[in-house]
C-alpha cells in the first residue's frame, strides 16, 4: 500500500479516518438507494450491557465474536425467520472517568427486522434498569421517517470514536452530548485495536449482501463472520 498523502492512496485500515470516511459514504449511498426504492428503513442503536471493557480487556476483544453473538441473539428473537434486512456496525466510545471502552451497534433495518431489534429490550443484557437510576435505554429505535439524508444512514459507519462525559446527575446515570477526542494513551490503544480488523469484521448483514452494484436483498440470515483473517 502506498503512503497516504497528495497523489497517493490512503492506508486501508479502520484506524484511518480517510479510509473509513470513504466507506462510510459508500455504504450510506447504497442504503440511500434502497431507501429511495421506498423500503421503510429506520435506524437503531443497541448497547449490550456486557460490551464494556477495561483497557486491559479491550486488547483481546474480537469484534467477530461480538457480531456473531449479536446475530445469534437476533435470531433467537425471531430474526432467523423474519423477512426483511438489517445492516449494522460496531462503534465505540471511551469514558475517561471509568477508563472503559463502551462498544455498541449502530444500524438500519426495515420494518420486520426492526420488530426483532425491538424485542431485544426485554432481554436481561439489553434491558434498561431504571430501578438502579440508569434511565438510558439499551435499545433505541428511531421510528419517525428519516430526514436530512443521507446523514442517518452514513452514521452507521463512523470514522472516529469519541470520548464522552458520564456521571450521576440527581441520582441517575447521564451521558454527555458533546464529543471530545479520546486522550492519550487511550486514543493510540483504540487505533491499534482498529488496525487489526477489517470492515467485514465489525459489520453485520442479515437478509442482504454486498454485490458489485451495492446492497442486494436476499432471504439468507445464516452468514457468520469468519474466524480467519
Amino acid at each position: 500500500m502506498e503512503e497516504s498523502g497528495f497523489g497517493t492512496r490512503d492506508h486501508e485500515t479502520l484506524a484511518s479516518k480517510v479510509f473509513m470516511g470513504r466507506n462510510r459514504f459508500r455504504v450510506g449511498g447504497a442504503l440511500w438507494q434502497l431507501f429511495e426504492e421506498e423500503l421503510p428503513i429506520r435506524t437503531f442503536t443497541v448497547r449490550p450491557r456486557n460490551w464494556l471493557y477495561s483497557v486491559a480487556e479491550f486488547a483481546d476483544v474480537d469484534p467477530r465474536d461480538l457480531i456473531n453473538r449479536f446475530r445469534s441473539t437476533l435470531n433467537r428473537a425471531g430474526g432467523g425467520k423474519a423477512e426483511g434486512f438489517l445492516i449494522g456496525a460496531i462503534h465505540g466510545e471511551f469514558d475517561e472517568g471509568s477508563a472503559l471502552f463502551d462498544l455498541h451497534v449502530h444500524g438500519a433495518a426495515d420494518r420486520e427486522m426492526l420488530g426483532v431489534v425491538d424485542r431485544l429490550r426485554h432481554l436481561p443484557n439489553y434491558r434498561c434498569r431504571r430501578d438502579e437510576g440508569n434511565e438510558r435505554p439499551r435499545v433505541v429505535i428511531r421510528r419517525k421517517a428519516l430526514s436530512n439524508l443521507p446523514y442517518p444512514l452514513t452514521y452507521i459507519f463512523q470514522s472516529s470514536w469519541p470520548k464522552r462525559w458520564r456521571g450521576e446527575v440527581e441520582g441517575a446515570n447521564r451521558r454527555g452530548t458533546v464529543r471530545h477526542r479520546i486522550p492519550e494513551p487511550y486514543h493510540t490503544i483504540q487505533l491499534l485495536w482498529l488496525d487489526q480488523w477489517s470492515l467485514n469484521d465489525i459489520s453485520l448483514l442479515m437478509g442482504a449482501y454486498v454485490g458489485k452494484d451495492g446492497l442486494i436483498l436476499s432471504d439468507s440470515k445464516s452468514y457468520s463472520n469468519r474466524r480467519s483473517r
